[in-house]
């Protein structure tokens, strides 16, 4: 696939794509991962980035204050060109993490801290039991993509 091809939107208009990803906001993984001083500090920086007060659940619960943000969300995105919204699409639908996709995108984050903090329980547990080779398979996989689709779009940016 070439650098145009992967950064457009042929089927899907902006719009919807937007209202796609801020539908998955307040659910995001990056709210509900553990109270630590990493993830403090990026829902911190996101907070900065997209000028919200989302705050990390102490359950399974989708906290009403976090719904709140979606239209803060989709304010920033809106304002994103279609590419961007698309890398945002894509890298968020690789880490199952649109907030995480955001921190990427504006360079908050690097590629290995947002994969960190989407996987932040699954490697924590791979510490204490170990790792199983379907799961590092996985993972290098993913990685690999998100690879892949931060070069295209860094080519993209510079062209």
């Amino acid at each position: 696939m070439d650098n145009k091809s992967r950064f457009t939107l042929s089927d899907v208009k902006k719009g919807e794509l937007v209202n796609q990803l801020v539908s998955f906001a307040s659910t995001d993984t990056l709210l509900f991962l553990p109270n630590d001083k990493t993830v403090i500090s990026a829902l911190q920086s996101l907070n900065d980035v997209l000028n919200t007060v989302y705050v990390l659940s102490q359950g399974i619960e989708v906290l009403p204050q976090n719904v709140q943000q979606n239209n803060r969300v989709k304010q920033y995105l809106e304002k994103l060109s279609s590419d961007d919204v698309v890398f945002v699409y894509q890298v968020g639908k690789q880490l199952r993490s649109v907030l995480l996709a955001i921190l990427l995108r504006s360079k908050i984050l690097n590629l290995r801290q947002v994969f960190d903090l989407a996987f932040y329980e699954e490697l924590c547990q791979q510490k204490d039991w170990g790792k199983t080779e379907e799961i590092v398979k996985r993972q290098n996989d993913i990685w690999k993509k998100l690879t892949e689709l931060c070069e295209q779009y860094d080519k993209r940016s510079i062209s």
